[in-house]
């Protein structure tokens, strides 16, 4: 018979068995990788479970669904590597279960509720208060004296869940609010130990009480915030390092900067042309910097970045993610302020997103509402004097040359996307020239679902692809690309079409460069290794 928590009998084999010693620790990664998918494994063979069908997303879900028919399944022919688990392992994967995983899994075996119960930091942070007073204390009781970290979970709270968090404020380092606001008796009650706050739903108010200001300016380093207007006089919080909110109509970004002098990250939301114009030019440094416009809003041709640029100092942020409605040469402004590192240039294949390298670590994102921004390079030339990679779709290429545009120190130009198809578009010529004095290195990349639409059964596709590669191509090339022949040294020629080409075929290309490889497109490339955002704040 069940035990009164709907475990399993007492008598239990692998319930009781003894534990092992921790695995080493090069194999504790694939342990946990056998374990979660052995839970997977019985989830999906028994069948027996509540809501299994929705519980093949996390491990937290399958904990959620398991019962006492479930627990029963394992022991008697389920995945036998569960009772050979290590403690320490086992704790590891409760650690990724929310509120009902764990109280589940402290339900299942005597074995797993000793694991569960012998750790107070599983049970310290709750993502999502619970409606029930009795089970919420009992969480918290389980959590002993363990940093606190809590999230309302868009409730509102009752009296008795106030009740219930006003003795353990001392210990929460870590404090949502997601739909409501913040009840009177919580923000009376000190917070002395908090790091990171978050408000969903602050509106135009400032929602911190006189009280926790005093207490946060030398303890909070992590600040977000729905919608906000910083008060005029609210002095300083000099340990907050990472800031995020939606900007309040009239808000002014340099207002942030002073109420928080030493904030490393930032990301604005909701911003329009009249939020970045900063009043003075206080220095500031900033590692991460993430703009989201205002899309829809009163944005007029673009936002000019040049008063946000005089309070940033040099070198920029290491790490910029945009996302704008209209103009991106701002945010190359703020790049090029590191004027001694070469940087390159990469446009996507939905060509609406822009990737922005450079020495040192930088790598920046900017992500646009609208296609045509290759059409910009001509107005940003001014800051294309340290570009030393430009990476861009063939079509956007022939496209953006209104007028010669100059490049340098360009080092490696890649055109992606050579389409065989678009020969009907692009065969009208240009006068305008891309001028790139030392370009060592081109590379064109031809990729293979271009390739698929060309049919090999039908003799004229094949051969006027063929005609394409050997002339057409290198002609645009030549006439629209301005080189010096004696800097090139290297053709790179990638994708299907070259690789099925002959020798005589690609003759003119491989004139074009003192040396030349053909070889396979083996997939899009790497878009760059910027974290994501979502994960920097609450």
């Amino acid at each position: 018979m069940a035990n009164s928590h709907g475990g399993l009998p007492a008598t239990s084999g692998w319930g009781r068995s003894a534990t092992p010693a921790s695995v080493p620790a090069n194999e504790k990664a694939a342990l946990f990788t056998s374990v979660t998918n052995a839970l997977f494994a019985t989830t999906s063979s028994t069948k027996s479970a509540q809501d299994v069908a929705s519980a093949l997303d996390s491990v937290s879900q399958i904990a959620q669904a398991a019962s006492r028919k479930f627990a029963q399944s394992w022991n008697n022919g389920g995945p036998h590597i569960l009772a050979r688990v290590p403690d320490d392992v086992l704790l590891e994967c409760f650690r990724h279960l929310n509120f009902k995983g764990c109280t589940t899994a402290s339900h299942v075996s005597h074995r797993w509720r000793r694991v569960t119960l012998s750790a107070p930091t599983l049970w310290a942070t709750i993502t999502r208060i619970p409606r029930q007073a009795t089970v919420f204390e009992e969480w918290l009781n389980r959590s002993g004296a363990a940093p606190l970290s809590l999230s309302t979970g868009g409730y509102h709270l009752t009296d008795n869940i106030i009740d219930a968090i006003v003795p353990h404020m001392w210990r929460v380092v870590h404090l949502g609010f997601a739909g409501y606001g913040i009840p009177k008796k919580l923000l009376s009650t000190p917070v002395p130990a908090l790091r990171t706050f978050y408000h969903g739903h602050t509106r135009t108010s400032w929602p911190l009480s006189d009280n926790w200001a005093t207490t946060m300016r030398t303890t909070l380093h992590t600040l977000a915030l729905y919608e906000f207007i910083l008060p005029a006089e609210i002095g300083q919080f000099p340990t907050v390092h990472t800031f995020s909110g939606f900007l309040g109509p009239g808000s002014n970004p340099q207002r942030l900067f002073e109420t928080f002098p030493m904030v490393r990250r930032v990301r604005l939301d909701g911003v329009t042309d009249d939020c970045l114009i900063p009043t003075s030019r206080t220095p500031i440094t900033l590692s991460t910097l993430h703009i989201r416009s205002l899309i829809g809003g009163p944005t007029r041709t673009g936002f000019d970045f040049g008063p946000l640029l005089d309070i940033v100092t040099n070198p920029p942020p290491r790490e910029l993610l945009l996302n704008l409605s209209k103009s991106w040469i701002g945010a190359l402004a703020l790049f090029t302020a590191s004027r001694n590192q070469p940087w390159s240039l990469e446009f996507d294949n939905c060509i609406d997103t822009l990737y922005l390298r450079a020495a040192g670590g930088y790598e920046y994102v900017i992500r646009m509402a609208v296609p045509d921004i290759c059409r910009e390079l001509v107005p940003a030339e001014p800051y294309l004097g340290h570009l030393a990679s430009l990476s861009v779709p063939y079509l956007e290429l022939r496209t953006m040359l209104t007028r010669h545009v100059i490049m340098p120190a360009l080092d490696v130009l890649s055109i992606t996307h050579i389409d065989p198809l678009l020969r009907a578009k692009v065969h009208a010529q240009s006068p305008a020239q891309l001028r790139v004095p030392k370009l060592r290195v081109l590379e064109l990349v031809q990729h293979q679902e271009y390739f698929d639409t060309v049919n090999p059964a039908r003799r004229d596709d094949v051969v006027n692809l063929r005609a394409w590669m050997a002339n057409d191509l290198p002609t645009a090339l030549r006439q629209q690309i301005l080189f010096t022949p004696a800097t090139l040294e290297r053709l790179a020629l990638v994708g299907p079409a070259f690789v099925g080409a002959h020798e005589e075929e690609l003759a003119a290309m491989s004139a074009l460069a003192p040396r030349s490889d053909v070889r396979n497109w083996d997939g899009p490339p790497s878009m760059g290794t910027l974290p994501d955002f979502g994960e920097l704040y609450w």
